[in-house]
């Protein structure tokens, strides 16, 4: 991380492994607060560490306190849909697997748990692929001259992406592992 980060960055960066989807309760204030991290990490160093040392410093500098609990959360279910699914079947290798744009789906061979994981993107919600679907598709989908909301979310996009796959989305509750802040300060402790 280089320059002033959003704190919501660098706790999601250094906790986000510890639960998925990232879920968080935090104070309101640190929503607002920037932070610069000057540091050099060891020769060798992988993004697994780099992540562990990363929520000592929180812990030590900002003294963070924190727990995981289970919070009832709303998600949306996956779900074939009442008509025939207007899918393109393919047997290609997937060689990308990456979200390279806001509300771009392109997959040479894609499950419909690689679009649940994209409809959740577009959502702000966690998508649950519940099809039962094991088959790979060719996707080819490009909504983001739509996107009217915050941070590239739309759920109205994302119903209308699913209908016209033959697919419909559906509101439930799921219980989440939820990343917990008790306790933090706004200043750091000094080196």
């Amino acid at each position: 991380l280089s320059g002033a980060t959003a704190l919501y960055t660098i706790v999601r960066f250094a906790y986000s492994p510890l639960l998925h989807p990232f879920y968080w309760e935090e104070p309101s204030w640190m929503d607002e607060e920037f932070y610069q991290i000057e540091a050099i990490a060891p020769a060798g160093t992988t993004i697994v560490t780099a992540r562990a040392m990363l929520r000592t410093v929180l812990v030590e500098r900002l003294g963070f306190r924190w727990k995981l609990v289970d919070r009832e959360k709303s998600i949306l279910n996956l779900l074939r849909g009442n008509g025939d699914l207007k899918l393109v079947p393919s047997a290609e290798a997937e060689t990308d697997t990456e979200f390279h744009q806001v509300a771009v789906f392109k997959r040479k061979s894609g499950s419909l748990a690689d679009l649940a994981g994209f409809l959740s993107m577009l959502t702000g919600a966690q998508v649950f692929d519940k099809t039962g679907i094991t088959e790979r598709y060719k996707f080819d989908e490009d909504w983001s001259h739509e996107i009217t909301g915050p941070w590239g979310t739309d759920p109205n996009i994302a119903f209308a992406v699913v209908k016209k796959l033959g697919l419909k989305l559906e509101a439930g509750k799921q219980m989440q592992k939820t990343l917990v802040i008790e306790r933090a300060n706004k200043e750091p402790t000094p080196n």
